[in-house]
């Protein structure tokens, strides 16, 4: 599919995005932040992209360059769930409860019966003692 797409228009970023998603599967990470690089340059406004490019950095073991890409993933597109949910399950972690809870609060606006992040968030409050 990525490479239909990325024949069909090369200026569009979902050719190298689905690319991307493929070399990560098959654990070629180089390829796979490659091409979100180059996805990147053709839509630079598009916030999944930098959610892509937060996954691909955290597997590599780059955590706080994945943690600065879904902060911008957020900051491109407010509402974009997952990146939400990764920035609250690692401010828990760092305990970092004020970010924590902000961030897992966007995601249960717009799915309340998330389970990680009710259960992120009930962390967050016992930790407060809340």
């Amino acid at each position: 599919m990525g490479n239909h797409l990325a024949q069909k228009d090369a200026n569009s970023p979902w050719g190298p995005y689905f690319l991307s998603l493929h070399a990560e599967q098959g654990k070629h990470f180089e390829r796979a932040e490659w091409m979100i690089e180059l996805a990147l340059k053709k839509a630079p406004g598009l916030g999944i992209l930098y959610y892509q490019k937060g996954r691909l950095l955290w597997l590599q073991g780059k955590y706080n360059q994945a943690v600065d890409a879904f902060e911008y993933a957020v900051k491109r597109k407010v509402h974009l769930v997952e990146s939400h949910l990764f920035l609250g399950k690692i401010f828990l972690r760092d305990f970092e409860l004020k970010l924590a809870k902000d961030h897992l609060e966007v995601v249960l606006k717009s799915a309340p019966r998330n389970k990680e992040a009710l259960l992120s968030l009930s962390q967050v409050y016992s930790l407060k003692r809340d």
